[in-house]
């Protein structure tokens, strides 16, 4: 097995996709913790895999740690987004809000954290904050969006369940 952190973990990721045992998987990319105890990819990829093994709190407590050591990649706030239920506009939110608007990020860093807005801020009720992430997100993926519909949908004439992932 490799003794690099990082492809310890991207090998583990793949081990996984392709349905090797979760357990052994979770239990080698742990084995990168020893090797890079500070690294966010380390925790991040861990989350992966926990998320789908189930254990989600853990994934959150090591999203949160890769967003503290590396609050710029967007990357580990939209899968903390996509694996947590936001119930107000903590400071995680106002954070990335900020970092949105003002970081010049890759556009796909761009994108994921558009969409991780758009369902946090439809997580609160707030629509209006959530279609504008949804609609720069979609416009910067070069996306066809259909706004007659999502209007209908915003209106409540079509199911609300995560409008805002454009399909």
């Amino acid at each position: 097995m490799p003794e690099n952190a990082t492809a310890i973990c991207v090998r583990e990721n793949s081990r996984w996709q392709f349905n090797a045992d979760p357990e052994e998987c979770i239990a080698n990319t742990r084995r990168a913790f020893d090797i890079a105890p500070d690294s966010p990819v380390v925790r991040y990829y861990l989350a992966l895999i926990l998320v789908s093994n189930g254990q989600i709190e853990e994934a959150q407590k090591l999203l949160l740690e890769a967003m503290e050591l590396s609050p710029d990649n967007p990357k580990y706030f939209f899968e903390l987004a996509e694996n947590m239920r936001f119930t107000e506009e903590n400071e995680i939110v106002t954070g990335m809000v900020k970092a949105y608007e003002h970081n010049e990020w890759e556009k796909e860093q761009k994108v994921a954290a558009g969409f991780a807005l758009a369902k946090i801020f439809d997580e609160l009720g707030q629509a209006e904050r959530a279609f504008k992430y949804c609609l720069e997100a979609n416009a910067l993926a070069d996306r066809k969006f259909n706004v007659p519909r999502t209007e209908e949908r915003r209106a409540g004439k079509e199911s609300r369940s995560r409008w805002w992932a454009y399909h």
